[in-house]
């Protein structure tokens, strides 16, 4: 991944390429940067009389600008000292994010768990993730929350305002009715590329109903205030 600091940090981005075998004097490396093959030309490495010297190559900071972000591949074609090209070397694949990455993401935040317990009124219908502001935001980035292993639909966000995710009461009490303690994390997703909050919360959830205490001893099987049940059939009671 080639960013915004590293790209200002470096200058340029150098490429290395191993030093074949049957190197000779007069050869020519040429290094391709774009987004498939063929690509533009950006460097080449004429071979002089030092056959040791490293083969390597740098495309230029204005170019990596120029062709904005996304999916990269950089290659080289060798041509011999009498002219004939080989073909495209193995493709070098990376990432060019320009834009500075989100920054000072803080822990999610579940308001339903501020006495400590999600219980079975908070998680109907819903139990909302609260995604807090962020540095370096931008328009097409979205907040993706997971909820005890399962991932919650995507919510725009530019950075400058809180975002709530529900997470709907099937997923609150997928794995039983605890007590149970559950994870919440999020990443903002920028261009398909997730950047997580590094530490989550853990918030403890206990959707059951709590009974009378059980009567000691234990009661007989069946009630006495109660009728026994008769089937009625074609001959007598209890006879099909």
């Amino acid at each position: 991944v080639v960013t915004r600091e590293v790209l200002d940090d470096l200058g340029e981005i150098k490429m290395a390429i191993l030093l074949p075998a049957d190197i000779k004097q007069g050869d020519i490396y040429t290094g391709h940067h774009g987004k498939s093959d063929p690509s533009m030309p950006v460097a080449t490495f004429p071979v002089d009389d030092d056959l040791t010297k490293p083969i390597e190559m740098v495309i230029p900071k204005a170019t990596i600008e120029q062709w904005g972000e996304g999916a990269f591949i950089f290659y080289c074609k060798f041509e011999d000292r009498v002219g004939n090209v080989g073909p495209s070397s193995k493709e070098f694949k990376f990432d060019v994010r320009l834009t500075a990455a989100p920054s000072g993401l803080q822990p999610p935040e579940v308001p339903e768990h501020d006495d400590d317990v999600v219980d079975l009124k908070d998680a109907f219908p819903d139990v909302a993730v609260v995604i807090p502001t962020f540095d370096n935001g931008q328009p097409n980035d979205v907040a993706r929350v997971t909820f005890n292993g399962k991932l919650q639909p995507d919510k725009p966000t530019d950075g400058t305002t809180q975002v709530i995710v529900d997470v709907p009461f099937r997923d609150v009490a997928d794995g039983g009715d605890g007590p149970k303690d559950v994870t919440v994390t999020y990443a903002i997703i920028r261009n398909g590329n997730p950047f997580s909050e590094p530490t989550g919360a853990t918030i403890n959830v206990d959707l059951s109903i709590p009974g009378p205490v059980n009567p000691a001893p234990d009661p007989e099987e069946g009630n006495p205030n109660l009728v026994a049940l008769v089937v009625k059939g074609s001959t007598d009671d209890n006879t099909l």
